[in-house]
């Protein structure tokens, strides 16, 4: 995934959960920074989990760094259609039909897009949105991230 794209889009339809395993199924569309270690979980995305007190729908969370905030609940039978758009501090907001979740990574960085499942039969949709070729909100990150002076200059510098 390039890391200068702010925006995926995309569907996961669940079609078959095995809710007879210890594990709950789950699909996940998330970005993780590879050069993290990866014993830990600092993705940021979209989870949705089937839980069998609830077996007609799915809830679906935005993950920031790990940790799910709830959005609310999809029927197991329709897809889950969503839009995810970052900025580079780290701010998160992920749409849901008319629901909103929110949220600040401490990782802002992403460099790689995962799709998964768990105990479940799921299809996946997904499109990252093209980066805008200059990004002034990325340029008080320039140093953080440890630029080079041809990003700095692509990306930071206005043209006439």
């Amino acid at each position: 995934m390039p890391e200068t794209a702010t925006q995926f889009t995309g569907e996961m339809m669940i079609r078959k959960a095995n809710g007879l395993s210890k594990w709950r199924p789950t699909a996940k569309v998330a970005f993780t920074d590879l050069g993290l270690d990866a014993s830990e979980c600092h993705c940021n995305g979209i989870v949705a989990t089937w839980y069998p007190e609830d077996p007609d729908f799915f809830l679906v969370s935005l993950t920031v760094d790990g940790e799910k905030t709830t959005l609310g609940r999809v029927p197991y039978d329709k897809p889950v259609t969503f839009k995810l758009t970052f900025a580079w501090d780290g701010a998160l907001k992920l749409e849901v039909g008319t629901g909103v979740a929110t949220g600040m990574s401490s990782m802002p960085k992403r460099n790689n897009l995962q799709l998964s499942c768990s105990t479940a039969d799921v299809d996946f949709k997904v499109t990252v949105a093209p980066p805008e070729p200059r990004s002034p909100e990325r340029c008080s990150f320039a140093a953080r991230e440890q630029w080079t002076a041809a990003d700095v200059d692509r990306y930071c510098k206005v043209r006439q």
